[in-house]
């Protein structure tokens, strides 16, 4: 059986220097407090478990000796010995230290229960998110009055929330979610050959319905393909003032047509 910990969410955390930081600073220095987080850590003490001295290192430090403790061969031997061992539970423990200063624990999203968590296992300063992510999907009525959805990535900013908060996290916790979502685009940079290329599109597609066509009146020749090929190329060289050879106009070519196929052209 594991801890009944739910981790905190994925959302960007730091402190913020206000009241509530302030009040739990208060509590956190206090030796009513001190006095219950020694009782705390003694019931994983005595169950064989102890938290280290210099706390954990990282959550994935935490939750390896989370799991270690609370394996199913751990948990067969607590069933067997139901009247002797009693497994701790981090969870209502902290619960209960927040009971004696009057805080209910689900307030304000669980901050004054992780900024506890935080300070037992990590020894962390208050933490709280500093604005949060989340993928929803928008239901909007276009010219035709029949109901669309589409799924977009919301970011939710509370009072205490700064621009730097999100420029400092965009890289790290919104381009990874971002990524995910349709039609997503990583660089927003322009054809600058647009108008050439396009010219070059249709004078290739034009060079290739000729071929098509006359390979289906059996006058196609490989030979000839090949010499008209290269004669586009020249005429599209002297046109543009470029330097293309041929692979480089098929290239061309390739991308104006998968740019209108992305277009719904």
């Amino acid at each position: 059986m594991k801890n009944n910990i739910v981790k905190p969410n994925g959302n960007p955390r730091a402190t913020y220097f206000d009241g509530d930081y302030y009040k739990l600073k208060i509590i956190i220095e206090s030796s009513q407090y001190k006095k219950l987080v020694e009782a705390f850590l003694k019931k994983f003490a005595d169950f064989g478990s102890p938290i280290p001295d210099s706390k954990f290192k990282d959550e994935k430090s935490f939750w390896e000796w989370n799991d270690k403790i609370f394996s199913p061969a751990i948990k067969r031997m607590v069933r067997r010995k139901t009247n002797k061992i009693t497994i701790p539970s981090a969870e209502k423990g902290i619960i209960k230290i927040l009971k004696n200063f009057e805080i209910n624990s689900t307030d304000k999203n669980y901050l004054f229960f992780w900024a506890i968590w935080n300070n037992i296992f990590f020894n962390k300063d208050p933490e709280r998110d500093s604005f949060s992510i989340r993928f929803k999907n928008i239901r909007y009525y276009g010219q035709s009055k029949k109901a669309k959805e589409e799924t977009g990535l919301y970011i939710k900013i509370y009072p205490w929330t700064r621009k730097e908060d999100i420029n400092d996290k965009w890289q790290k916790y919104i381009i990874p979610l971002q990524m995910k979502l349709p039609g997503y685009r990583g660089k927003n940079k322009a054809c600058n050959n647009f108008y050439r290329d396009m010219e070059i599109y249709k004078k290739y597609k034009e060079f290739l319905e000729i071929q098509k066509e006359n390979h289906k009146l059996k006058q196609w020749n490989g030979y000839k393909k090949r010499l008209d090929e290269i004669e586009i190329t020249k005429q599209i060289n002297s046109q543009y003032n470029c330097n293309l050879n041929t692979d480089g106009i098929r290239s061309v070519y390739h991308d104006i047509r998968r740019l209108r196929k992305s277009c719904g052209f």
